[in-house]
């Protein structure tokens, strides 16, 4: 809500500011997420499993794609027990990203931070109040998205290394739309440490 038409109070403060933009400080996206296992469709006497790609849970990039920061849930086999969570940040030909595993059709609470703290500045994931994975570290400028839409279970192509359209250019392409459940949404513009986490 970059406008903050739908809800000015959400995405803007009493200034008239955006809120939702870390600019060069840390941000933190909090949340239960419940996975389900895929599901089995038979089509002309072939079974195809549902879900099959990436999905985005949270999103909030440049209009093309080449800087933000996104929370996918990667694609993988769909009998896989296990659903892989990953953040990815990305600024201009700099990015990082971390991410873990959890387990289908069970609640988990994930803390997935951009900490900027002087000395730290990396990605550092929290699985259950436990700092499960961290990304290394890269100074990032800003993100330069305060005009554009958080997306929460859809997304579009979130391009993190090389150069747009080259043969170097890795991406995340959201296909699909994010099929389970996500419970108490938070953002920070902090980092939070597992003690504040588990409170």
């Amino acid at each position: 809500d970059s406008a903050g038409s739908f809800d000015p109070v959400i995405s803007k403060n009493n200034t008239g500011n955006t809120i939702l933009d870390p600019k060069f400080g840390s941000i933190t996206f909090e949340f239960f997420i419940f996975a389900p296992s895929g599901v089995e469709y038979v089509v002309n006497d072939k079974s195809i499993y549902l879900p099959s790609g990436d999905r985005s849970v949270i999103q909030r990039t440049t209009s093309d794609g080449s800087q933000g920061i996104g929370i996918y849930l990667l694609s993988g086999a769909n009998t896989d027990s296990t659903e892989t969570l990953q953040m990815i940040v990305s600024s201009g030909s700099l990015h990082m990203s971390a991410s873990f595993e959890f387990n289908k059709n069970e609640w988990v609470h994930a803390s997935c931070q951009l900490n900027r703290t002087p000395g730290i500045n990396k990605i550092q994931l929290y699985k259950n109040g436990s700092l499960i994975s961290t990304s290394s570290t890269v100074e990032t400028g800003e993100l330069g998205f305060a005009d554009r839409d958080i997306t929460i279970g859809s997304g579009s192509v979130h391009y993190f290394t090389g150069s747009v359209g080259q043969p170097d250019q890795l991406s995340i392409d959201c296909q699909e739309i994010f099929s389970g459940s996500l419970d108490e949404l938070r953002i920070f513009h902090a980092a939070r440490s597992s003690q504040v986490i588990k409170q």
